[in-house]
């Protein structure tokens, strides 16, 4: 344990470099006119075809509230056939995370993973009227293992009573204080959050929803909001050990990356866009996902284009690009037609 706790702390720190890189097959369908090929209809069904592999690896959000069309989400959602849906709203329900569920049973040859932030306390959205509240996880992570896995197991079996296959938690930073993250922060000892992170993750699988960890290689020293900016640190081997002590156990986690740099090595690039960051990560665990953050978020996008920050994610060697619910069904159609224009997965 302790020689892989220094193999993955000596990659990321010392950016070991590499990385994956997806591969699709090509199909092209011969049209004819006149016994001519048709180019034309030839070129629309290689981009769409294009769009339909880009589409697999994007996580695109669905919001849960009166402003939005619950029915045109999921029709357009289906229709380019994303890879998973990440759930917003305030407060969700069980009467609307079940309207949700209707509507999608209406594309029964769609399986997409349908996830949501359910860390506890202020990052709960199914937490209206007919869920449990949970307290929050760092409250949670002071319980013992007794307690904590009680509220979990009953929590986690109402999402998946609803459909949710997959939660963007526990988060295993290290601290505790931390005015950007709060209450979010398990713990400043590593063993406490080991623990705790084990509790949430064995009691998911239990009930058939996956884990995602988060957010690698460690936010807890930061004093910037990555919602809002990039911010550069340089992550402890005590940090890093976190993420492979779990992965140990559980290696075919999935892992979702932070918009955090490192400082003495490229402290103008985000873990999340680094190839070199996120194949430290997977020299040591090649079975794991990772998953960017939400790639709106300031830390990320910076200022470049939504387009180009999802460009950028995917040649890192993300497997899944991830979206929040400030970017809308429109601005995602238009990553999927440039990512599809770059032929990225050929």
């Amino acid at each position: 344990m302790f020689i892989v706790l220094l193999a993955l702390a000596a990659g990321i720190l010392g950016y070991i470099t590499q990385f994956r890189d997806p591969v699709a097959q090509d199909v092209r369908v011969e049209k004819t006119i006149d016994g001519k090929p048709d180019s034309t209809q030839e070129n629309i069904v290689t981009q769409e075809f294009a769009q339909a592999q880009i589409a697999k690896y994007v996580y695109a959000p669905l919001t849960l509230d009166s402003e939005h069309d619950l029915a045109e989400q999921v029709q357009q959602l289906a229709t380019w056939r994303v890879g998973g849906i990440v759930v917003f709203g305030s407060q969700v329900s069980l009467a609307e995370a079940q309207q949700l569920q209707d509507e999608l049973k209406k594309f029964p040859d769609w399986r997409p993973e349908i996830m949501v932030d359910h860390e506890g306390g202020t990052v709960q959205r199914y937490s209206g009227v007919g869920f449990s509240k949970l307290p929050s996880w760092q409250a949670l992570c002071a319980q013992t293992s007794v307690e904590r896995k009680k509220l979990l197991r009953e929590s986690l079996q109402e999402l998946r009573a609803v459909g949710i296959t997959m939660v963007l938690a526990p988060m295993v930073d290290l601290g505790e204080e931390n005015a950007v993250l709060g209450t979010r922060l398990c713990s400043a000892d590593a063993d406490v959050v080991v623990a705790a992170a084990s509790d949430f993750i064995s009691v998911a699988q239990e009930v058939g929803i996956r884990s995602v960890i988060k957010h690698y290689p460690g936010l807890g020293k930061t004093i910037v909001d990555s919602h809002k900016k990039l911010e550069a640190i340089d992550p402890s081997e005590e940090e890093i050990g976190v993420f492979s002590q779990l992965l140990e156990i559980y290696p075919d986690l999935s892992v979702m990356v932070g918009h955090i740099a490192i400082a003495s090595k490229d402290p103008e690039t985000p873990c999340s866009l680094s190839k070199p960051c996120i194949g430290a990560l997977k020299e040591s665990f090649p079975k794991v996902q990772v998953i960017s953050d939400a790639l709106e978020m300031g830390g990320a996008k910076q200022d470049d284009s939504l387009a180009n920050t999802a460009r950028k994610a995917l040649e890192a060697g993300n497997d899944y690009l991830l979206f929040g619910s400030p970017v809308t069904l429109e601005e995602i159609g238009v990553v999927l037609g440039e990512l599809a224009d770059d032929n990225l997965l050929q």
